[in-house]
């Protein structure tokens, strides 16, 4: 995992009531974020900061976005950019304008809609700049949903007039694509609405389509890089009839054209999560008949791991699956959690999940001493962390040493990794001690 653990809580088996026992991998959970209901007591938020119900996001090397409220008063949001060692924010909006979740890629460059004609605006964490850029096709006036690939190519539902379509803009080139637009802006077209759509690292961009009028004709659509738009999903109604009696709004998709959906089989009438490519059958990672798969969008990453959240029995939880085996519980409400102020449980979660193609899922949640946070969840890596403990990019240093030893002794540090320095899920343990003293000697980890 590129994302390091920090102090942590580990889940090792939890039971849900209706609902098969559901074995959790080790995850850790890294506080990126937290503002108190009031904005007044934050961490790594300035003063009078909130979290919205919102949707953050997360590249490959564990830098996190998301969306804040910086001013309530005067409703003024902005844009959040960190790690668990640093964040702050980076852009606030004109009052009273709404601003996109952000969308973050692999070279570390966020972009964002700004809406009432204010257009794509981004910003580079190499260079820490921030400015426009694009306002896409001529006549666009809101840019929604935004998503961007490792390339900078980015896609976004174009507003025009009172019709929407799929703009693909290249910063390479500094041009735009239109990839699908509804009816009233296109007589040619087919589709009535379009929804948000996504895109993968190496720029295969997924949306779901509404052919006509009718709520039972939807499709799913993958625009690979280079060549053909393929249908890899549709609903009974459509003029090609397809599989699904429903298919949810959101998708994601992947680099080879997985996409995951959230959708109903006409077959057997199960609502289920599921990952589809048009040329096999749908694949099953969730199912109703365990869980109640809620309206929230999953993600997939390039290794087919998908993240979604459900509900089994009274209890909502997000999990992460990839269709050979029982799903894994990654959060649950009223489970424990550190924070900086110390323990907290969850009392519940924000909009969508995300995962990186490490396996790391950036998410919200609501919590139970008040306020919000952003927590990366992720598995430890194999062999030992670095040694750079406190996570201020300043290594070697004696601090490190210190701030290891104080954890070791239970002061809290929360920018710092766990004490299970060599990762292998026991701890305290003098061998931990012995490891970060032999990487920090410039050995290998056994």
């Amino acid at each position: 995992m590129s994302v390091r653990p920090h102090r942590s809580v580990h889940i090792a088996l939890i039971t849900l009531a209706a609902a098969a026992s559901c074995a959790s991998a080790q995850f850790t959970y890294t506080l990126i974020a937290r503002s108190s209901a009031t904005g007044t007591n934050n961490f790594n938020l300035p003063l009078n900061a909130t979290l919205n119900d919102a949707t953050p996001d997360i590249n490959d090397a564990g830098l996190v976005s998301a969306r804040v409220i910086t001013d309530s008063i005067n409703f003024v949001q902005g844009i959040f950019v960190g790690t668990a060692a640093q964040g702050s924010v980076i852009y606030r909006g004109p009052a009273d304008v709404l601003v996109t979740d952000p969308a973050v890629n692999n070279a570390g460059r966020i972009v964002y809609g700004v809406q009432q004609s204010t257009g794509l605006r981004s910003y580079d964490n190499s260079t820490q700049t921030e400015g426009p850029y694009t306002f896409g096709s001529p006549g666009t006036n809101t840019w929604e949903g935004p998503r961007i690939a490792s390339d900078g190519r980015t896609v976004y539902r174009a507003t025009v007039g009172s019709a929407r379509a799929i703009d693909l803009y290249n910063p390479a080139t500094n041009t735009t694509t239109r990839l699908a637009a509804q009816n009233t802006l296109d007589p040619q077209s087919p589709f009535n609405f379009i929804f948000n759509p996504s895109i993968s690292p190496n720029g295969t961009v997924a949306v779901k389509l509404q052919l006509g009028t009718s709520t039972s004709a939807d499709e799913v659509w993958v625009y690979p890089p280079t060549g053909a738009p393929v249908r890899v999903a549709a609903e009974t109604g459509a003029a090609t009839p397809g599989l699904f009696t429903s298919i949810d709004n959101g998708v994601n998709v992947n680099d080879t054209g997985k996409v995951v959906i959230a959708g109903t089989l006409a077959s057997d009438g199960v609502r289920g999560i599921y990952i589809v490519d048009g040329a096999n059958a749908p694949v099953p990672v969730a199912l109703q008949t365990i869980y109640t798969i809620q309206f929230f969008t999953p993600d997939i990453n390039n290794a087919g791991d998908v993240v979604f959240r459900a509900q089994a029995g009274s209890t909502q939880g997000i999990f992460v699956g990839d269709g050979t085996a029982d799903p894994q519980l990654v959060a649950l409400v009223t489970q424990s959690v550190t924070t900086d102020l110390g323990e907290t449980t969850f009392t519940g979660f924000l909009q969508n999940p995300r995962i990186n193609d490490n396996g790391s899922i950036v998410f919200g949640a609501t919590l139970q001493t008040g306020g919000r946070g952003i927590f990366v969840a992720s598995l430890p890596t194999a062999g030992c962390d670095d040694i750079d403990f406190n996570n201020n990019n300043v290594f070697p240093e004696d601090q490190d040493v210190i701030d290891f030893f104080n954890v070791l002794a239970g002061a809290d540090c929360p920018a710092c990794n766990d004490i299970d320095f060599n990762n292998n899920n026991v701890f305290p343990e003098d061998q931990d001690v012995i490891d970060f003293f032999n990487v920090l000697a410039g050995s290998e980890c056994a």
